[in-house]
């Protein structure tokens, strides 16, 4: 997975970088990372966020 479509899953599923960061349990800086490519993602950070945006589980939690 490239930063690129990181980016594209995230803002798919409407969430801010801090948000998925929060879901995933990393920083929002990891995720930043990611996305501009200064950091490879690994196959585990992709199975999870197409895991979470696939199945809506982020949409479960509420808002507070």
């Amino acid at each position: 997975m490239t930063g690129k479509a990181l980016r594209r899953l995230r803002l798919r599923a409407g969430l801010k970088q801090h948000e998925l960061a929060d879901l995933m349990g990393v920083t929002e800086a990891a995720i930043s990372r990611w996305e501009s490519g200064d950091r490879p993602i690994r196959a585990s950070v992709e199975n999870h966020v197409r895991l979470l945006v696939d199945t809506g589980a982020f949409q479960a939690a509420p808002k507070e």
